[in-house]
C-alpha cells in the first residue's frame, strides 16, 4: 500500500497506520518516533533532525512501491477487541518474559564488565526504571482501560457513560508512554544505538541484542495503542459527543 494520499505535512503516525511494514522500518532507520510523538507532521519532524522531507516522503513511496500485498500488516482493520487480543498476546506476554531475563543479564553484565565499562552502571539504572515504569504500566492497562474499551461494545447508560470520560485514562496512558519512549532513548544513548563492544562477552552481546529487541517490540506495541486502538476510542466518543 502506498502513500500518495499523504503528503510532508501529514502526521508521521498516519504512515505507520497506513503501511506499518515500510514507514516503522523507514522511521526507525531514520530515528523518527512514530509513536509517541506521532502526531507531529513529517516535515516539523524532518526539519528538526536535518531531514528533507521530500527525500523521505519519496523513499517511503519508492519502498512502498517494491512491496507485495500480501505481506502487508493492516492493524488498522482490526477491531479494538481484536486489536487488544493482538497486543496482549504479541506484546504484553512478550515484555513479561523478556524484562525479568534482561535484568538477569545485566547483574551478570555489570559483575564482569563494570569496572571496565562504567557506562553499564548508568544502563543498569535506566533499566531498572523501565522495568519499574513498564509493568504495572501493563497491569494497569490489562485490569482497568482495556476491560473498559471492551465494555464500550455493551449497549446501555454504563457503556455511553464509560465512553464520555475515555480520554482520562487514555491521556493518562499517553503520557506513560511517553515517559517510556524516553527511558527507551537513553537505553539507546547508553549503549551507542546498541553497538557492541569490541570486548564484549556472549552475555553482553546477548544483552545489547535483547535490549534493542525490547526497543523494536515497545515501539510497535505504542503505535498500536496510540495510533490506532486509542484513537478509535476517541474518535467514537467524538462522534458521541456530537449526535447528542
Amino acid at each position: 500500500m502506498n502513500f500518495q494520499n499523504l503528503t510532508i505535512q501529514s502526521e508521521v503516525r498516519n504512515f505507520a497506520t497506513l503501511n506499518p511494514q515500510i514507514a516503522i522500518k523507514t522511521f526507525k532507520k531514520l530515528n523518527i518516533d512514530f509513536c509517541c510523538r506521532g502526531t507531529k507532521p513529517l516535515n516539523v519532524v524532518c526539519s528538526e533532525k536535518g531531514l528533507d522531507p521530500n527525500e523521505v516522503l519519496n523513499q517511503l513511496n519508492r519502498s512502498s512501491s517494491n512491496e507485495t500485498f500480501s505481506n502487508q500488516k493492516n492493524w488498522n482493520s482490526l477491531s479494538s477487541q481484536e486489536l487488544i487480543e493482538n497486543i496482549l498476546v504479541n506484546h504484553h506476554q512478550k515484555m513479561k518474559d523478556l524484562l525479568p531475563e534482561l535484568t538477569q543479564m545485566m547483574t551478570k553484565v555489570l559483575k564482569a564488565h563494570g569496572q571496565k565499562h562504567p557506562e553499564l552502571h548508568d544502563l543498569s539504572k535506566e533499566l531498572k526504571a523501565l522495568r519499574d515504569e513498564l509493568e504495572p504500566h501493563l497491569m494497569k492497562e490489562e485490569a482497568i482501560l482495556f476491560p473498559m474499551i471492551q465494555n464500550l461494545e455493551n449497549d446501555g447508560f454504563a457503556a455511553k457513560k464509560a465512553l464520555k470520560n475515555m480520554h482520562i485514562p487514555i491521556k493518562v496512558m499517553t503520557e506513560q508512554h511517553e515517559d517510556l519512549g524516553n527511558l527507551l532513548r537513553g537505553i539507546r544513548k547508553l549503549t551507542g544505538n546498541f553497538s557492541i563492544p569490541d570486548d564484549a562477552c556472549n552475555t553482553l552481546t546477548y544483552l545489547y541484542k535483547k535490549l534493542e529487541a525490547l526497543e523494536n517490540d515497545l515501539l510497535i506495541h505504542t503505535h498500536k495503542e496510540n495510533n490506532i486502538l486509542f484513537s478509535k476510542v476517541l474518535i467514537r466518543q467524538k462522534i458521541a459527543t456530537q449526535i447528542s
